[in-house]
């Protein structure tokens, strides 16, 4: 409160110089996009297994790709940040992130549009399960290895 006395008593500022560092500093600044952009583009995306599962294929489980499409992949992340602020916002209000009516109407739809999708993975699984011995499957959903499990030994 001292403070706010002060001020209005009226205090004695000295002028200083206008020091405006709002503006974008551009001293580290540089292009874009580097030279060799597109050779280093080229070379992740063709890294893939597209390039090299064919060389090992015979060396290896039975394996089937199932493609993700780009919308359905949207659809993912799109469902995961809405589900994020749907939760953030109950807890603002203080009811806790149990899922809510909004969650559970968020995650049929999601489930409905994503219907596509699970036709493909349904027929992949039942395809490789066929060729099983024990009628079973491995199922990867992302770049981890099965050693990375929590079951693992």
């Amino acid at each position: 409160m001292a403070f706010l006395a002060a001020i209005t008593a009226g205090v004695d500022l000295k002028a200083t110089e206008v020091n405006d560092r709002s503006a974008v500093n551009l001293e580290n600044a540089g292009q874009d996009a580097l030279d060799d952009e597109h050779e280093r583009w080229e070379y992740f995306f063709n890294s893939g297994c597209r390039t090299w599962f064919d060389l090992i294929s015979n060396h290896t489980m039975s394996t089937t790709f199932c493609v993700l499409e780009p919308h359905e992949a949207k659809l993912i992340v799109d469902h995961w940040e809405t589900r994020g602020r749907l939760i953030a916002a109950a807890l603002a209000r203080g009811e806790g992130s149990n899922p809510t009516a909004e969650l559970d109407a968020l995650l049929k739809e999601t489930i409905a549009t994503l219907g596509p999708l699970k036709e493909r993975l349904d027929v992949a699984v039942a395809e490789e399960c066929a060729k099983s011995d024990v009628g079973k499957a491995f199922v990867k959903l992302s770049t981890r290895s099965p050693k990375d499990s929590k079951k693992a030994p």
